[in-house]
């Protein structure tokens, strides 16, 4: 399995060899997610999901937070996935990683005061969930009142730039 996250709209190409004859089979899916619109890093300007409840963006440049925000009904768990991590998975399962990104990414719930509620931090290993299959970095929040409420991602080591997204 190979996949990527595209950061720009255009053309790509699929390239497929074999080092002998061989026969293979390959499907093509897309799973757009709207991307960030920078300023993001605080409550006050959270960005928002898509219609399909989907987010991209960059830590870029190194060291930023990207906030979106996001209505929680108490009792009703939310489950955050972010596909990044080039090396999510757990105990040498690393086929099902590389999603072409160099950012280890945490995952944050806070309130309206900025208090962290719940995190997830992809370099603790116990952050592994699967998204359609696939390993990612996951955090299920359940929230404790109605109300409004920020998923913060931010880059483990502090580190950004063009090739730290998710």
């Amino acid at each position: 399995v190979t996949r990527t996250i595209l950061t720009a709209s255009g053309t790509y190409f699929i390239n497929v060899t074999a080092l002998a004859a061989t026969d293979y089979s390959f499907v093509v899916t897309q799973e757009a997610a709207g991307f960030e619109s920078e300023p993001n890093d605080d409550v006050a300007d959270a960005g928002a999901f898509d219609t399909n409840g989907q987010a991209a963006g960059a830590t870029d440049p190194a060291g930023e937070a990207d906030l979106f925000e996001f209505t929680g009904t108490a009792g009703v768990p939310v489950v955050f996935h972010c596909l990044a991590d080039e090396s999510s998975s757990p105990n040498g399962f690393f086929e099902h990683d590389d999603f072409g990104s160099d950012m280890e990414p945490v995952i944050e719930v806070l309130d309206a005061t900025t208090a962290v509620l719940a995190s997830s931090d992809a370099t603790l290993g116990t952050a592994v969930g699967t998204h359609r299959g696939f390993a990612s970095t996951s955090l299920v929040f359940v929230p404790p009142a109605d109300g409004t409420y920020y998923v913060q991602v931010t880059e483990a080591n502090a580190a950004g730039g063009a090739t730290y997204f998710y």
